[in-house]
């Protein structure tokens, strides 16, 4: 009857002690049939609470003190240590004993504070587990023969390509100037050609126009001749 610590994964800092204020996450389950009853990251708060004054059942006070600071362990907790002949209605029923999940955040640290380490702590593993990956694949490559990637190969890769197209787009582009530039002189050529035509033609039947008018005054003054003499 008591308190039975099952550790699941070591922490790394110092143990707390009677009067210390701990930040611990927890689930508690049902021992006889495993259902979830309560849980702090379901309410999305963490526990905080003093060691040894009351404020948590004895199975807290008692286990609590055996884990290490990031440490999570199993505490199986008997009903004596627990919620006794009354249990906690309606979610837990009386005599019941229950398995808790623990994790222990932080001692003698605030809530915020604590929060803030743990979230440190998370993106520094998973930093390390990155560069871990990086460092066997780069071993891979070297164990098959293969040259270390560079960040900038498929960039340069693509530039070529780039620099390939622009080269072979130029013989086009100069061709399809060169070919308005022979449309555009033909155009004005035949607008000049057309415009000297129609100048001639206006000048030629000026021409015959004049002809005309001076044989029409010629043969008027041959008509006023003959009538003098009549």
């Amino acid at each position: 009857m008591g308190v039975v610590h099952t550790m699941v994964r070591p922490g790394k800092g110092a143990k707390p002690k009677m009067g210390d204020r701990v930040t611990m996450h927890y689930e508690c389950r049902l021992a006889s049939s495993g259902r979830i009853v309560d849980s702090s990251k379901l309410k999305g708060r963490a526990a905080e609470f003093q060691i040894g004054t009351g404020r948590v059942i004895e199975g807290w006070d008692k286990g609590v003190v055996e884990m290490q600071e990031g440490e999570e362990a199993i505490l199986k907790v008997t009903s004596d240590y627990a919620y006794g002949t009354s249990g906690r209605p309606p979610s837990i029923p009386p005599n019941a004993d229950l398995d808790f999940t623990c994790e222990l955040l932080a001692i003698n640290e605030s809530m915020v504070a604590a929060s803030m380490r743990v979230k440190i702590e998370k993106i520094a593993l998973e930093l390390e587990d990155q560069m871990v990956a990086e460092a066997h694949a780069e071993a891979r490559r070297e164990a098959a023969g293969e040259g270390p990637e560079l960040p900038d190969e498929g960039g340069a890769r693509e530039s070529k390509k780039k620099r390939k197209r622009e080269k072979a787009d130029k013989p086009e582009k100069k061709h399809k100037k060169s070919s308005k530039r022979r449309r555009d002189s033909s155009s004005d050529s035949e607008s000049d050609s057309s415009s000297g035509s129609s100048s001639s033609s206006d000048s030629s039947r000026e021409k015959r126009k004049r002809r005309k008018e001076k044989k029409h005054k010629k043969s008027s003054k041959k008509k006023d001749k003959k009538s003098c003499k009549h």
